[in-house]
């Protein structure tokens, strides 16, 4: 995993230093991985194998605020509960994904939680109405590859 950073400087005042306009960047910059740290992630699955082996791949790259719920009521009570900064869910589990997009969806305060969802079956877009292709909401196979993951976890955080 490489670390990336980033930051910002105005330009010098007449007579500054290329130096001093160097410094204001270094003094300004922003670790990715600092930030993705702190990124609160939910992970929906009623398969522990699944939730446990999805916790370790967002641990690998960096995701440090990790929570899980093993179904959709869990998921969302725990969502109405704690702001998220993304979802990863599962949707063939009691309380199915396809409710859960719905219930978050109809909420202002949820309807903008990025959503990946992971399936290992073809999706019922007719379930989840136009949202998934209106939004371009990613979807990841089971069992996940840790590459797929980082790349679509980084489109959505």
């Amino acid at each position: 995993i490489r670390d990336l950073s980033y930051g910002y400087a105005t330009y010098a005042e007449v007579g500054a230093t290329g130096d001093a306009l160097l410094h204001g960047a270094r003094s300004r910059s922003v670790s990715e991985m600092e930030a993705r740290k702190k990124k609160k992630i939910l992970i929906a699955d009623d398969d522990p194998a699944d939730l446990e082996l999805l916790e370790c791949f967002l641990k690998q790259l960096g995701y440090g605020n990790i929570e899980k719920a093993r179904d959709g009521s869990e998921a969302l009570q725990k969502i109405k509960a704690t702001a998220f900064d993304a979802l990863i869910l599962d949707m063939q589990m009691p309380v199915s994904g396809y409710e859960v997009i719905g219930n978050l969806k109809e909420d202002m305060r949820t309807q903008d939680i990025p959503v990946l969802i992971l399936s290992g079956l073809p999706l019922d877009r007719g379930e989840v109405t136009d949202y998934i292709s209106a939004k371009a909401m990613p979807k990841i196979s089971k069992p996940c590859k840790p590459d797929e993951l980082e790349k679509l976890m980084m489109y959505l955080v």
